[in-house]
């Protein structure tokens, strides 16, 4: 996580609370920032908490919601344009 904050703030948002050997066990941040910080913050975690997530391509998935009749086929978004 600690190379994902760097993109979600300045040094100055937030501090790291550290061990007696200097690892980094947790973070402060302030909660004097308005929302859009915060929902920037949350969206630097869950992309890298699923980073690593198999990923699938859109007309599999299209075609499967198709099949359950979970998307309607005219308001699915058109790929490649």
């Amino acid at each position: 996580m600690a190379e994902v904050l760097p993109e979600c703030g300045e040094p100055t948002d937030f501090q790291f609370l550290v061990d007696s050997q200097s690892e980094k066990i947790a973070l402060l941040l302030d909660f004097q920032y308005p929302d859009e910080l915060w929902e920037d913050v949350e969206d630097c975690w869950i992309i890298e908490y699923r980073k690593d997530e198999r990923r699938f391509p859109w007309e599999e998935v299209k075609r499967q919601l198709e099949g359950k009749r979970m998307l309607n086929p005219h308001s699915a978004p058109q790929t490649g344009t």
